[in-house]
């Protein structure tokens, strides 16, 4: 798959995580969608390092997209707020109404002010992020599914 830069990202194909998602051992399937070529591939390595599958996304078009065919097995969502055409509070909502109780962190290199309630995500990580801090809150916001 690719990310935003047409650089091939360390992925395997849609069929292949869907049906893997089911028979593998690991932690889940996190879905990241996000227009930075290298917040993609850190994705890939650090939280699959972890234990995680992950799939990425880098246009609201192809996580639409994607998100059809990976909505049943995801464990999470990441993704950025500021995407090309839109922004990443709408996509969360928009997840949502396929899968409502859906974890989703929302990643942002803008300065987060108000009271903090969207309807959208559950968590929110600011950018630059350290990976640690990605994992942690991720695990954090899965782990809080269904409470």
């Amino acid at each position: 798959m690719l990310c935003s830069s047409g650089k091939e990202a360390p992925s395997a194909s849609l069929e292949e995580i869907a049906m893997n998602a089911e028979s593998d051992g690991g932690l889940g399937l996190i879905f990241v969608v996000d227009d930075e070529p290298m917040i993609c591939e850190l994705a890939v390595m650090a939280l699959g390092r972890k234990g995680y599958q992950v799939e990425v996304a880098s246009s609201v078009p192809e996580a639409l997209e994607r998100f059809k065919l990976l909505s049943s097995r995801l464990a999470a969502v990441i993704v950025d707020k500021n995407l090309p055409g839109s922004n990443g509070i709408d996509l969360i909502d928009t997840f949502r109404l396929t899968v409502p109780d859906l974890p989703a962190l929302l990643i942002s290199g803008e300065l987060m002010t108000g009271d903090g309630s969207f309807t959208g995500p559950t968590a929110v990580v600011g950018k630059p992020f350290r990976l640690e801090e990605l994992s942690a809150t991720l695990a954090e916001v899965i782990a809080r599914r269904g409470r």
